[in-house]
């Protein structure tokens, strides 16, 4: 059974009477630790996409089914303890809490889970700073940290929960300009929690495809002005 299941998509923006459609009957599914990179031109719904998938907007139309389960059945209650526990978050801007220390950032996920041993937390922070070569900053505020350093920190805050899924906006861009290589490095370390990595714009390499392996399809969004279909 595939982790993520999406069966004709659909999302239309209602706003004063006004309809724009977004995205137009997608059908894919994602298996448990794949690289998925979400690709497109500016406009065809790539964050729109995103947000669905992140259990953050529902479809208009459509069936989106997460662990066999259709989203659509559950209440934002109940979709709000899903995301805490199955899928990890990497924003773009970072969204670290300033004034506030790395250790504190990356625990915050463990806090808003009902069912966390507190006494677990320290374990669980310490790997996911390990994951990042971040232990060194521990201590540090956020307003202390490079633009590099405070990415590595949001991928840790969305690995402490060992989630399902890993989502994110241009994951490691930061870490990319400042860190060369390294990249690719914690890219690789993913693999090791065996999770669904989930990217909008992840890794257009040169040769136009995503994410140098085997196992690492990605979906082209076209712009939807145009007659394209999607490709994957």
């Amino acid at each position: 059974m595939p982790l993520i299941s999406i069966k004709n998509l659909s999302k239309t923006y209602d706003s004063e009477g006004v309809q724009t459609p977004v995205l137009h009957g997608l059908s894919f599914e994602i298996k448990k630790g794949e690289f998925i990179s979400i690709m497109g031109p500016s406009g065809s719904g790539k964050s729109t996409l995103m947000q669905i998938l992140g259990m953050l907007d529902r479809p208009t139309e459509g069936a989106y089914l997460f662990e066999g389960k259709n989203i659509t059945q559950y209440t934002d209650d109940e979709l709000a303890k899903i995301r805490n526990k199955k899928i990890g978050f990497v924003f773009q801007s970072f969204n670290l809490l300033p004034r506030t220390s790395v250790y504190e950032n990356i625990e915050l996920p463990l806090l808003y889970d009902e069912d966390h041993l507190e006494l677990d937390n320290e374990k669980k922070i310490t790997k996911a700073l390990a994951a990042v070569d971040m232990s060194h900053r521990t201590d540090y505020l956020s307003n202390q940290l490079s633009g590099g350093e405070k990415q590595r920190v949001a991928i840790a805050r969305a690995l402490v929960n060992d989630p399902e899924v890993i989502s994110g906006c241009q994951v490691c861009c930061a870490v990319r300009k400042l860190d060369g290589d390294n990249y690719y490095r914690y890219q690789l370390r993913f693999d090791s929690w065996k999770d669904c990595l989930i990217a909008r714009d992840f890794i257009a390499a040169k040769t136009g495809k995503a994410y140098s392996s085997p196992t690492a399809p990605y979906l082209f969004l076209p712009d939807l002005s145009h007659q394209y279909m999607l490709a994957s």
